[in-house]
């Protein structure tokens, strides 16, 4: 153990002995996944940095053009520095940094030492901090001077030559949104997210010749997954930048030949709704993967309209990244109106919530999974007793199977119970936003004295919405009028989690309880 003083952005956080990070969870099948030709067999994360094709703009942030040998280089550099600080197997470093180079620097230096990489949301506060620092037990944050440069010259060392990692070692926590309760902080370990890398290329068909843009924070998996990871596995080139903006993401795209779009559907919409953007100028996107939020078959199509590309829905979590998707050669239609097939060797089973049974084909079920992608527990191991149970995860969101595809239909934290009624609230949601004025649109229960619960619609609209609209397009739509929002509430933008980028329902509901 090592005794360390822990210097942040915001001076002195504490004093702590670090103490290793361990998972919390182990799968059943792991001496399954482990064995001789297994997903976890010899899996570490420094193989594909060893192994990934050369090209001269591995990474482009706005900033940088860093070819594959020259984030070797400095990924040995920093490694080297870490260690000559005492870092070793199972410590966890820890910064808070804006999206670009360091922190995939960070990302690789850590893990090609064995350490455990901690990234925090740059908008976290220093309260905020201290809570995960103190749930992992301390660790080496590293203060805002030694990270000025983005090449992270202050932390570098004697190269570190010959990578120290194991497969079981911890690669990385993440801290999952909190919207309707407390945050949790996710582990992954070295032979997960390796396995997960060697997805990509079945999945995606992602080459060397690819391009991914990424927008999403770097301290969140789809930043981790699509900044630093997937382009290292593949060759391909990461396109990181280091805010969204739409009017800059369409030029990126245009300069970069961006071919790869991940991510929330505002960042597809963004670009298509850029001033710049027109379909010859984004001719280069040729795949478009959405999940994280409610993705309509309109958004599909409309997307597939202007990109020309192959548009799909993906399902997966902090937890357990990318875990159904449609693959190269399905039905194109498939990956508009499903999640996708169960990838690989994840397995997938939707149960009765009350009961536990496993339900039937075409009856809506909890989604529950395993496989050797998922997260190996939370910090907190409370949290984990919680969630993963008899070597599955539960994953509180509800779906049906239709031959083999999945089909998310809501989560069964957001079922809102008006007068006795079950109520999806992904299902009004995907209601409201077909109506042709209706650009986004969430969907909470509030409080009611008559009917338990009441139904509450925030939209973005491009014209006046309100509850008898509502009323009229449910009716020629389809679904029930008891589905109707009692409420409807035009807003300019849906606020969102500052630091996960998702609605931030609990403030939405707060608002509604306001009478506001």
């Amino acid at each position: 153990m090592l005794g360390i003083a822990v210097t942040g952005r915001h001076g002195t956080v504490a004093t702590l002995t670090a103490v290793p990070v361990r998972p919390t969870f182990t799968s059943a099948r792991g001496a399954e996944y482990s064995a001789p030709g297994g997903p976890w067999h010899e899996q570490t994360l420094d193989r594909l940095l060893v192994a990934t094709p050369s090209r001269p703009d591995l990474l482009t942030t706005e900033r940088d053009v860093v070819s594959t040998d020259e984030l070797r280089a400095l990924v040995q550099a920093v490694a080297g520095g870490l260690r000559a600080r005492g870092v070793g197997r199972g410590d966890a470093v820890v910064w808070q940094l804006p999206n670009g180079l360091g922190p995939v620097i960070l990302y690789w230096a850590s893990w090609w030492l064995g350490a455990v990489a901690v990234p925090l949301h740059p908008q976290l506060t220093g309260r905020e901090t201290d809570e995960v620092l103190r749930a992992i037990g301390g660790g080496t944050v590293l203060a805002a001077a030694e990270l000025a440069d983005s090449r992270l010259t202050a932390l570098h060392g004697e190269r570190v030559r010959a990578p120290s990692a194991r497969p079981e070692d911890v690669a990385v926590v993440l801290t999952t949104s909190g919207s309707s309760g407390r945050p949790k902080s996710a582990i992954h370990t070295q032979r997960t997210l390796a396995y997960k890398a060697r997805q990509f290329l079945p999945v995606h068909a992602t080459g060397p010749e690819d391009a991914v843009l990424m927008p999403a924070p770097m301290a969140h998996l789809a930043g981790m997954l699509h900044g630093a990871l997937h382009p290292v596995a593949v060759g391909a080139k990461a396109v990181v930048m280091e805010t969204w903006d739409p009017e800059r993401a369409a030029q990126r795209v245009e300069t970069e030949r961006v071919t790869m779009l991940f991510g929330p559907p505002l960042f597809a919409l963004g670009v298509a709704g850029a001033r710049r953007a027109t379909r010859e100028r984004v001719a280069s996107v040729r795949l478009i993967s959405s999940g994280g939020t409610t993705v309509t078959e309109e958004f599909a199509r409309d997307m597939t309209d202007f990109f020309g590309a192959v548009v799909k829905r993906s399902y997966g979590s902090t937890e357990a990244p990318v875990i159904t998707s449609s693959l190269p050669g399905d039905p194109p239609r498939r990956g508009w109106t499903t999640d996708g097939r169960v990838i690989a060797d994840a397995e997938i089973e939707l149960r009765e919530p009350g009961s536990g049974r496993v339900v039937p084909d075409g009856v809506e079920g909890e989604v529950w999974l395993r496989g050797p992608e998922l997260a190996e527990g939370y910090l907190d191991r409370e949290q984990t007793d919680a969630s993963f149970v008899d070597g599955w995860l539960r994953m509180w969101d509800l779906a049906v199977f239709d031959d083999g595809w999945l089909r998310v239909t809501g989560r069964s934290a957001d079922v809102i119970i008006r007068g006795g009624a079950n109520i999806s609230a992904s299902e009004v949601e995907g209601a409201l936003e077909q109506h042709p004025a209706i650009r986004q649109a969430v969907v909470v229960g509030y409080p009611d004295d008559v009917y338990g619960e009441r139904i509450g619609a925030f939209v973005v609209a491009d014209e006046p919405i309100d509850r008898d609209r509502c009323v009229e397009w449910f009716a020629e739509y389809g679904l029930a009028k008891y589905k109707v929002p009692d409420r409807v509430v035009v807003v300019d933008v849906i606020p969102v989690l500052a630091t996960f980028q998702k609605p931030d329902r609990q403030a939405l509901r707060e608002r509604l309880a306001r009478g506001r």
